[in-house]
């Protein structure tokens, strides 16, 4: 996607949901001059390079969702907690802040089926983003989430500080439409031969490196097997 997921078709460079047709988006190449309405003649030297440092940057830049998540696996059972009998996700009315948690079983040491409750936090807070030590940094989340309804507290302070992971929330700025001349995008951007005739192949983008959904909607696998599911109807029905 860094490499070559601007460009679509015939040179065009596009991005989101713009057309592949005679319409033109923000992020196409401009036609050089002497250039026809097909793409078909060469594009000055310069254009290139100028896509090359600006649009193709924006065409595959990440957006920062403006908060950060904290994962962490919380060594308790259903049985042994009360409020977790159904999945349940959370959201509060400020600084972004939300909660989430579904169980996860899976075989244990000699066979035993082992329980864990799965669960993320999020927050805008650069405070406790930026505090180092894992339990002073639990802490501050429990304080921070001090007031939601249980078992939210329970879950956090059942996990050990040093396995509750912290990352940025960032998602693609754009999603990604497909590259239809693979070969031929590879001789126009570095300049050399590719040893195959004709056009092809195409490549489409599904799952994360397609999509820009929010980080922590719990939708990004589902929607990577639908759109990879869709793929495979679409060329089913190509081939047949």
């Amino acid at each position: 996607r860094k490499a070559y997921g601007g460009l679509v078709g015939q040179g065009r460079i596009l991005t989101g949901a713009y057309a592949i047709g005679n319409s033109t988006g923000p992020l196409d190449l401009p036609q050089s001059k002497g250039e026809n309405q097909s793409g078909d003649a060469d594009r000055s030297q310069t254009t290139r390079q100028h896509w090359a440092i600006s649009n193709q940057a924006e065409a595959t830049s990440t957006q920062d969702r403006h908060y950060d998540v904290f994962r962490g696996n919380a060594p308790v059972t259903r049985q042994q907690v009360e409020g977790l009998e159904k999945s349940f996700q959370t959201w509060g009315e400020g600084r972004n802040m939300r909660f989430a948690t579904v169980p996860m079983a899976y075989p244990g040491q000699n066979g035993n089926k082992e329980e864990r409750q799965v669960w993320f936090i999020t927050i805008d807070d650069e405070t406790i983003s930026a505090e180092k030590d894992p339990i002073k940094r639990r802490d501050m989340l429990l304080d921070a989430f001090e007031d939601w309804h249980d078992p939210i507290c329970t879950l956090v302070k059942a996990t050990p500080p040093h396995e509750i992971l912290m990352e940025r929330a960032l998602a693609h700025r754009h999603s990604q439409q497909p590259v239809l001349d693979f070969y031929g995008l590879v001789n126009s951007v570095h300049k050399k031969p590719v040893p195959v005739t004709g056009n092809g192949p195409a490549i489409q983008f599904v799952g994360d490196a397609f999509m820009c959904v929010d980080p922590i909607l719990a939708q990004g696998f589902t929607v990577g097997m639908e759109g990879a599911a869709s793929l495979a109807i679409a060329l089913t029905a190509c081939l047949e």
